[in-house]
């Protein structure tokens, strides 16, 4: 269910255009060198870094996408809209 690697590298890139370049890692809290190898694709990122990049992208870009734990473990894939006063289908 996580984003394919033309997600992830899209997500760095939004985030890139929103902080600036060099604030990307300050912002996820790791090395210059590492996001630089991901953009490069000489590194593919860890598991860890994915759902980094993507809570911070979701966080500062698609805050509906993560409303609920639930849209956290799926990486917000499975987004069930529910209205208030409606029966809720719990189907996916």
């Amino acid at each position: 269910m996580r984003p394919s690697r033309g997600e992830f590298l899209a997500m760095l890139a939004d985030l890139r255009r929103l902080v600036g370049r060099n604030q990307v890692p300050e912002l996820l809290g790791i090395p210059v060198l590492t996001v630089r190898k991901w953009e490069a694709r000489a590194q593919n990122p860890p598991a860890s870094g994915v759902r980094a990049v993507w809570l911070v992208w979701c966080l500062l870009l698609h805050p509906e996408k993560m409303r609920t734990a639930f849209d956290v473990v799926t990486w917000g894939r499975f987004r069930v809209e529910y209205r208030p006063g409606e029966v809720g289908d719990w189907s996916i």
